[in-house]
């Protein structure tokens, strides 16, 4: 390092006079202006690298996240310290087929997560459908996992988008019921899986219970979509467990 520096002043002696390291070693006032610019220099690199983003409050940093798809959202993760835990912050838990595995319809196509199959519509030849031999298991254990590691305190919504059914009743029941506790506002159960719903095989629909609306925090509910779903209303139930 010491060596590189001597010929850098070297050749800008000669371009300017033919002054050399030794001559400008000689003079103190020189030397000391030498190393104040080579300081100089290095604290305006740490200036430069210095990470501005991660010295925000969680709060701005969650709603950042929120802007991210969750496959984007766990890259984050590697960042940094301050970002290895971050992405469990997340408020808003948006899941379908892309969030979950890919990002485009090719790579889902490659990885065999969709494949296309003849139409019953005279004027589609072919239809894309869902793999679920594939992509049933890994969606449901996907979700299940990151919900148990979320550390969000507060979860504003809630939307899953899959060909899920009565199959997955005590694991969906469960994911509710978290959500609830955490304050939820939004809760989007599209289980059709569209764009990809499989309509060539019956299944039996999942089954919402209200009773899952008896946590304590279930009163800060705003808005509840269901698709493909039963609703289950327990007997004598003549109230509404949460706002319209």
């Amino acid at each position: 390092f010491h060596s590189n520096i001597t010929l850098i002043l070297q050749r800008n002696a000669k371009r300017k006079g033919g002054r050399t390291m030794s001559d400008a070693t000689s003079n103190p006032n020189v030397e000391d202006g030498m190393k104040s610019n080579l300081t100089t220099h290095i604290n305006l690199k740490k200036v430069k690298m210095f990470d501005h983003i991660s010295q925000l409050p969680d709060c701005i940093l969650s709603y950042i996240l929120t802007k991210l798809s969750m496959k984007d959202l766990l890259k984050t993760s590697i960042l940094s310290k301050r970002w290895c835990n971050l992405w469990a912050l997340r408020r808003d838990l948006y899941f379908d087929v892309f969030n979950v595995f890919e990002n485009n319809e090719e790579e889902l196509l490659q990885k065999g997560y969709l494949f296309d199959i003849p139409s019953a519509h005279c004027f589609i030849i072919l239809e894309r459908s869902i793999n679920l031999e594939l992509s049933l298991d890994e969606f449901v254990r996907w979700v299940d996992q990151f919900l148990k590691h979320s550390n969000a305190t507060v979860i504003d919504s809630f939307l899953v988008n899959f060909y899920l059914n009565s199959q997955q009743q005590t694991t969906i029941d469960n994911w509710i019921s978290l959500v609830i506790k955490r304050g939820i506002q939004r809760i989007d159960l599209l289980f059709k899986g569209s764009p990809y719903g499989r309509c060539d095989r019956p299944r039996k629909y999942y089954k919402f219970s209200f009773n899952l609306f008896l946590e304590s925090n279930a009163s800060t509910l705003k808005h509840l979509s269901l698709e493909c779903c039963i609703i289950s209303i327990p007997p004598n139930c003549n109230f509404i467990p949460f706002k319209i």
